[in-house]
């Protein structure tokens, strides 16, 4: 369980990143870009990463 927090905190702070992104006009185009390839990256693969986990304990 406190795997799962683990993930969650990092995609909160990330969704944390794309909220100032899309906010503030102030940020910098290099920080828009990266912050929104991480942000997407981790949001899609953490939630396959944790099926695939789930599915594999219950095959085990």
């Amino acid at each position: 369980m406190d795997e799962i927090k683990g993930y969650l905190s990092i995609i909160t702070i990330l969704l944390g990143i794309q909220t100032l992104n899309a906010v503030s006009d102030n940020t910098s185009s290099l920080f828009t870009e990266v912050g929104a390839a991480l942000s997407i990256l981790v949001i899609l693969l953490v939630p396959i990463f944790l099926l695939g986990k789930a599915v594999y304990s219950k095959l085990r």
